[in-house]
């Protein structure tokens, strides 16, 4: 996927996205995300190295979001929930619509906003709920509900001092 690899691990690392991908989008899997509790410390240090991850491929080699998404998502399913989890939820949910998949991203978007609930961060939880919302609940509500979501979200990510999103 980037010009400094091999075929083969070109091949491996599409191989382990297609398992990945599979993994994430099957009900039970859903389910058992909806049922994790919270991570500890060290779980929630590598969350939140993902997270930096996750908006470094974003932009330097966006071929890898959904890699690195999946990834993230793995850690979290094998560690417990983080704030930093939302907001991978919320990338998540824009590949699934990417992939036609919109009623179960419209899920995994339903849980990045609620992040904030869970964790009451608002840098991340945001953060979370402005991706959601651009790129998958909007296409399912008024626009008045995605105006709010908006305004909100931005006003989370600026008392926190979340620049890179507000």
């Amino acid at each position: 996927l980037t010009p400094s690899q091999t075929a083969e691990q070109a091949s491996a690392l599409r191989a382990e996205q297609a398992a990945l991908s599979e993994m994430l989008t099957r009900a039970e899997t859903f389910a058992t995300i909806n049922a994790l509790g919270d991570a500890d410390a060290d779980a929630a240090q590598v969350s939140r190295l993902f997270d930096k991850a996750i908006i470094g491929v974003y932009f330097a080699h966006p071929e890898l979001l959904g890699y690195v998404t999946a990834r993230s998502l793995d850690h979290v399913l094998a560690t417990g929930m983080t704030p930093e989890a939302g907001l991978a939820f919320a990338w998540w949910s824009m590949i699934l619509c990417m992939q036609d998949q919109h009623v179960l991203a419209t899920s995994y978007a339903r849980l990045a906003c609620e992040s904030y609930g869970r964790f009451g961060n608002g840098y991340y939880g945001g953060a979370a709920t402005m991706v959601a919302t651009a790129m998958a609940l909007s296409w399912t509500r008024s626009y008045d509900a995605n105006v709010a979501d908006a305004a909100s979200s931005f006003e989370l990510l600026h008392q926190s001092g979340n620049a890179q999103f507000a």
